[in-house]
């Protein structure tokens, strides 16, 4: 089963992981990928693809920081979400 917050908010994760995994299902846990409010992308502003995205708040650490969380808590799979299609080569730093 995929389970997943919008605000990836692993407390609102904790629940469906547990009973999940209780019911002998497998956790797919992903992570929402998202950019800082305040990048190109979220003014609606046309960027060069090859430039990538701009003024990150969320770092490659941030993302590592929530599979490790994820995993701690039963995680079988981890996977990232980009319902925006946001995700390009060198985009996360």
């Amino acid at each position: 089963m995929r389970i997943f917050d919008a605000l990836n908010d692993v407390d609102n994760m904790k629940s469906t992981i547990k009973y999940v995994k209780e019911s002998g299902g497998m956790a797919d846990c992903a992570i929402s990928f998202t950019v800082d409010p305040s990048s190109a992308h979220a003014r609606g502003e046309v960027m060069d693809p090859s430039q990538g995205l701009t003024a990150y708040i969320f770092t490659i650490d941030y993302f590592m920081e929530k599979a490790r969380q994820l995993e701690a808590l039963g995680a079988d799979m981890i996977s990232i979400k980009d319902m925006a299609g946001l995700i390009s080569s060198g985009t996360i730093r």
